[in-house]
């Protein structure tokens, strides 16, 4: 596998165990993230925020392996990802703004709290794809093709028979010429009018 494929692959890859890991640093990161917010809130030295910091961090980037290793570089275009971002920078905000350190940390405890239970089809929505992914969907391609919609998906299957085959077309109705406007019934009963009252 290249760098490449690796970065961006063709599908989402399957990492073992992946559920079990995010729940658990999850748990541990909204510890530490809370605990990082109380401390701030009620002036708690440095040295005391100073674990909970590296625990915060060590968690946040550990809960972006298992993402990564699914979706690779991809998962930065998805909802869930630029989620993550835009948290990140929220926190680089505070080297900045620290007197405004309390209300940025509130901000971002609550974007991650409604992006994490947003539904699944703004999770994976793909700013690149232009539509919501999938585990099943491929990955690769021409961004923006979107699949077709589900009733055309059951129209086009009713429709194919004999292994996927569509049925022939029916042979085109041929239009009367002008001598056929009328029936010959009603032709020969002119005639016999015309010749009768002769």
């Amino acid at each position: 596998m290249t760098l490449r494929e690796w970065c961006f692959p063709a599908q989402v890859r399957r990492v073992p165990g992946a559920r079990a890991i995010s729940v658990t640093l999850r748990a541990l990161h909204l510890a530490a993230v809370a605990l990082l917010l109380g401390g701030h809130t009620y002036g708690a030295s440095a040295e005391a925020l100073f674990p909970w910091l590296v625990l915060a961090v060590a968690t946040g980037a550990g809960l972006m392996v298992p993402e990564v290793l699914a979706w690779g570089l991809y998962w930065f275009t998805l909802g869930k990802g630029v989620s993550v971002l835009a948290k990140l920078a929220l926190l680089l905000a505070i080297l900045v703004f620290w007197e405004a350190r309390v209300p940025i940390l509130v901000v971002a405890l609550l974007l991650a709290a409604i992006t994490s239970h947003m539904p699944a089809r703004l999770r994976h929505y793909s700013f690149l794809h232009g539509r919501s992914l999938s585990p099943a969907d491929p990955l690769s391609g021409t961004p923006g093709a979107a699949r077709p919609s589900a009733p055309l998906r059951r129209i086009t299957s009713a429709a194919c028979t004999d292994h996927g085959k569509l049925p022939a077309s029916p042979p085109p109705a041929t239009q009367p010429s002008h001598g056929d406007v009328f029936p010959r019934g009603s032709r020969s009963r002119r005639r016999r009018r015309a010749g009768s009252g002769g």
